[in-house]
């Protein structure tokens, strides 16, 4: 390489460029989820909301396209722990809020991708009986669970007590799980005093802001003695109402990052910089698109704490911008979000060290 010539070769470049991005995007629309407030709030009907892929079903080996993450998520769990999916999926009726589909059915569904998953890295050989398993923004324990009914040992991770709460409640439910939930946020974790550097058969990232930075990816990486699995946004993403509303908050446009105003997601960033480490991680991507109906009180409520502190406003100054604006927004007194995009997911074995 000639002077000044960048090494894409080199690890520390894709670390360097990652980080890059983070920080173009770091008051970026979706800062909000980064907060434990707003992954609390969500909690009592995460999961719960009618929501599915763009395609309609989800890809081989994949639990769906709806986050289980947990704090720092994982959206952008694009956020703890898990990415916002709540919703039906697009082009389905809209109706009023009593025409979307019943909140068993979507939990129903949600259950059965979280096994289909399960059964998946079993029948690969990728967990055993008895694999060790650390499921880092775990949220409300949908996969973790499913991971311990064939009898994995999981250690669930999320910065969100009312995400771990439900989790409670599943444990409660079903007492021969071997699910341990540990209220942390990842970033903080030290890998050394917990005794979990290379501890794990299987470290699990899904949909959760907690691994969104190159270091607390590679700490995921360095907690495993086998494999890895890490799912994120891989590029498009488009969630009009948010930033929309942002742009209004702020009087002025978001902040853009990568080509034309897109991120390029943490999955291209996460691959990258496991080939400039020597491996060759399986990838697969999926479209996703999902539309979420709220009352406009909620969606105040909501907005209110993933913009909280935003330039600097009064939190009462905030919500009546918030209020003004989606009541504008609002009809029959609810408000519809939709988001879409694209989702990757990475599988990767750890080299023996």
């Amino acid at each position: 390489m000639g002077k000044g010539t960048a090494d894409i070769g080199d690890p520390e470049f894709w670390i360097g460029k990652w980080s890059e991005e983070i920080a173009r995007e770091a008051d970026g629309a979706a800062r909000g989820y980064l907060s434990r407030r707003v992954w609390d709030r969500m909690a009592a009907d995460y999961d719960r909301w009618q929501d599915g892929p763009a395609g309609g079903g989800a890809g081989k080996g994949a639990a769906g396209s709806g986050g289980d993450g947990g704090g720092p998520g994982g959206a952008d769990r694009d956020s703890g722990g898990r990415e916002d999916s709540g919703g039906r999926e697009c082009g389905e009726d809209g109706g009023g809020a009593e025409d979307i589909p019943a909140a068993e059915g979507a939990a129903e569904r949600r259950e059965d991708e979280a096994e289909e998953l399960a059964d998946c890295l079993f029948e690969r050989e990728i967990l055993r009986r008895g694999s060790r398993v650390l499921d880092v923004g775990c949220g409300t324990g949908r996969i973790a669970a499913a991971f311990a009914r064939r009898g994995a040992e999981v250690v669930a991770l999320d910065f969100s007590p009312a995400m771990l709460a439900r989790l409670a409640e599943t444990l409660g439910a079903e007492p021969g799980l071997d699910v341990r939930p540990v209220e942390a946020d990842w970033a903080a974790v030290d890998l050394a005093a917990m005794g979990w550097e290379g501890a794990f058969d299987l470290a699990f990232a899904r949909m959760t802001p907690a691994v969104r930075t190159p270091e607390n990816f590679l700490k995921l990486h360095r907690a495993s003695r086998g494999w890895c699995w890490f799912q994120g946004w891989a590029g498009r993403r488009e969630d009009p109402l948010l930033r929309a509303l942002a742009s209004n908050i702020r009087g002025g446009g978001a902040a853009e990052a990568g080509p034309a105003g897109r991120p390029l997601g943490a999955v291209y960033f996460a691959f990258n910089l496991l080939y400039a480490m020597g491996m060759s991680p399986e990838v697969e991507f999926e479209e996703v698109c999902w539309e979420r109906r709220e009352s406009l009180e909620k969606a105040v409520g909501f907005f209110a704490d993933c913009f909280d502190g935003m330039d600097g406003l009064p939190r009462g100054e905030l919500v009546s911008r918030i209020a003004g604006f989606l009541g504008k927004e609002a009809a029959d007194g609810y408000i519809l979000r939709r988001i879409s995009g694209r989702i990757g997911r990475l599988l990767w074995k750890v080299p023996h060290k």
